[in-house]
């Protein structure tokens, strides 16, 4: 029982920290686009992410129809 519980907290544990690379990632992304200028900037349409969705999610790369 000790040793499923021990498997368990580690798939959690795995789990979290894909989860947390996956949005440091995003935000490294977000970081680049504001030294480039095209932060806020939709990579699909090329028009501007609404602020609603920036404010939402600061690393948003799409507007959310295209997410």
């Amino acid at each position: 029982e000790e040793e499923a519980d021990e498997d368990e907290e580690y798939e959690v544990r795995l789990e979290a920290e894909h989860s947390l690379e996956s949005r440091l990632l995003e935000v490294n992304k977000a970081l680049e686009q504001m030294k480039t200028g095209t932060y806020g900037i939709c990579q699909v349409c090329k028009k501007d992410i609404p602020l609603e969705r920036m404010r939402a999610n600061p690393a948003a790369l799409t507007h959310v129809e295209h997410a």
